[in-house]
């Protein structure tokens, strides 16, 4: 596995996520937290990056000539990578204490892994379907 594509990956997912959620807030509320948590901001985020994924697996599917098991792992791994990152910059970022940082470790990462890989998979076998299956040979007899 080429260990440049597996960073490209986690870092690119993990500046894009934070960022999408956060575009969409500052434009449904122009960044009033006077009215608590968007939620909305949250879901567009992980939709974001759950889209994302599944386009980037598709398309390692398509143009990679790696078995569809090393793309799975490959996906498996960024997929780990980026949710640890992003817990990691989560807990930096708020200053939590370390009991609430281990709760968000053990409930949010997971979560955060789950929505990024399950896409991935899905777009990595339609990738790969498509790159086996042969395209139509133009001299071949029609089927009668």
């Amino acid at each position: 596995m080429n260990p440049i594509a597996i960073v490209i990956r986690v870092l690119v997912i993990a500046a894009v996520v934070p960022l999408a959620g956060w575009a969409f807030d500052l434009a449904t509320t122009g960044g009033d937290k006077s009215g608590g948590a968007n939620i909305g901001a949250g879901l567009f985020a992980f939709t974001v990056g759950a889209v994302l994924a599944f386009v980037w697996g598709i398309v390692d599917g398509r143009r990679t000539g790696l078995s569809f098991l090393t793309l799975l792992g490959r996906w498996a791994l960024v997929c780990a990578l980026a949710a640890l990152l992003g817990w990691a910059v989560l807990w930096l970022r708020e200053g939590y204490d370390v009991a609430t940082a281990m709760s968000d470790l053990t409930s949010l990462t997971p979560f955060f892994f789950a929505t990024i890989f399950g896409p991935s998979v899905v777009g990595v076998l339609i990738g790969w379907v498509l790159r086996r299956t042969p395209p139509p040979d133009p001299a071949a007899p029609e089927p009668a």
